[in-house]
C-alpha cells in the first residue's frame, strides 16, 4: 500500500517511520496537513496517517477538505487513520464523523500501529474484490 503519514512531532515521526519500514509498503512523509493536501492531490495513497493536532489546519480539517464529495481531492476507497494524544470521546468522535475510518492513540505504540495497517489492509483488499465482482455482475446484466 501507498501510506501518507501527516506528523509534525518529530518523534512520533520516527517511531511510524521505524515501524512502517519493518512493512512491505511504501511510505511518503509530510509535517503539515496543507502540505499533506498537497500530497494527495499528486498521488493516489491508499491509507493515510494523520495526527489530528497539526498546526495552521488541523485533522479535522484535512479529514473535511478529503472527504468533501464537491472536492476533487474526494477519495471515498483512502483509509484514514486519525491519530491523537487526546482522550476526549467528543474529539475522537468528530474526527470519525469528518471522515476518518480508524483512531489510534499517542503515544504510538508500534505493535497498535501494525494492527491498524492490517486492518486498513483488509478493508481497502475486499473493497477491490467487491468492486471486481460488481463489474463482472454489471457486464452480465449488461450481456
Amino acid at each position: 500500500m501507498d501510506i501518507l503519514v501527516v506528523e509534525d512531532d518529530p518523534t512520533a515521526r520516527e517511531i511510524i517511520k521505524a515501524t512502517l519500514e519493518t512493512t512491505e509498503h511504501t511510505s511518503t512523509f509530510t509535517g503539515s496537513a496543507e502540505e499533506g493536501i498537497k500530497k494527495v492531490g499528486e498521488k493516489n495513497f491508499d491509507v493515510i496517517l494523520l495526527d489530528y493536532h497539526l498546526p495552521k489546519m488541523s485533522g479535522l480539517d484535512f479529514c473535511n477538505t478529503v472527504r468533501n464529495t464537491r472536492s476533487p481531492l474526494h477519495n471515498p476507497k483512502l483509509w484514514i487513520i486519525a491519530h491523537t494524544t487526546s482522550q476526549d470521546i467528543g474529539v475522537i468522535k468528530d474526527i470519525l464523523a469528518a471522515g476518518a475510518n480508524d483512531y489510534l492513540p499517542k503515544p504510538i505504540h508500534p505493535h497498535l500501529l501494525l494492527l491498524k495497517i492490517i486492518t486498513a489492509q483488509f478493508h481497502l483488499a475486499r473493497t477491490r474484490a467487491l468492486l471486481l465482482r460488481i463489474q463482472e455482475l454489471e457486464k452480465m446484466v449488461s450481456n
